[in-house]
């Protein structure tokens, strides 16, 4: 009966020596992992003794609290680099937008200085047939003056005598006609002044 008892004792303690050797095992280990260096703490105690497993817990909880201050870190740079990433999609929209108002600004400027070319070449040419119609008037006026006078009646018959040639009437119309448009025509310059002065205030 004792035998049993004891071969029963012994075999239990035998399990636990292995179980603690394989726990040692796993401490030694992470020891080695965290270069913690397991050693006799004094005479006749063993590198198991609680001081060596404070050391390694201690190690351990180092680690452990290096890790949460890295993830910190992580955390932070992931934070910062979403914000470099949404200043950096609002600088290019606003430089988007900025190319956008430079080109119909462009094309504005350049539409205007068109404008103001054929404004310019359209006075030009307006002052010319101006210039060729007041020529054309001044000759209808000298030819007019240079007719001789004639003595208006109120008779009839003489005036019917007085009446102007028939070659005259073209001309005194002609005059009237082109007074006319010497007038349309100024007018009309006026105008196109103006326009031209709006545009190249435009285009300053």
């Amino acid at each position: 009966m004792l035998d049993a008892i004891d071969e029963a004792h012994i075999k239990r303690l035998n399990e636990e020596n292995e179980r603690g050797g394989e726990a040692r095992e796993v401490v030694a280990s992470v020891a080695r992992t965290l270069d913690v260096v397991l050693g006799d703490t004094g005479i006749g105690q063993s590198m198991w003794d609680p001081a060596n497993m404070r050391r390694v817990v201690c190690a351990a909880e180092a680690l452990r609290n290096d890790l949460a201050k890295a993830n910190e870190s992580v955390d932070e740079v992931c934070e910062k680099y979403l914000t470099l990433v949404e200043e950096r999609d609002e600088l290019r929209a606003k430089h988007d937008t900025t190319c956008d108002l430079l080109r119909h600004e462009y094309e504005r400027a350049n539409a205007a200085i068109e404008r103001e070319e054929t404004a310019d070449e359209a006075a030009a040419e307006i002052g010319q047939y101006a210039r060729q119609l007041e020529r054309e008037r001044d000759n209808y006026k000298r030819a007019y003056e240079a007719k001789p006078a004639r003595m208006v009646v109120n008779h009839p018959p003489i005036q019917a005598q007085n009446r102007p040639d028939a070659a005259l009437w073209p001309l005194l119309t002609g005059t009237r006609k082109v007074v006319d448009d010497v007038d349309d025509l100024k007018a009309t310059i006026v105008s196109q002044a103006r326009e031209i002065a709006r545009l190249k205030g435009e285009s300053a």
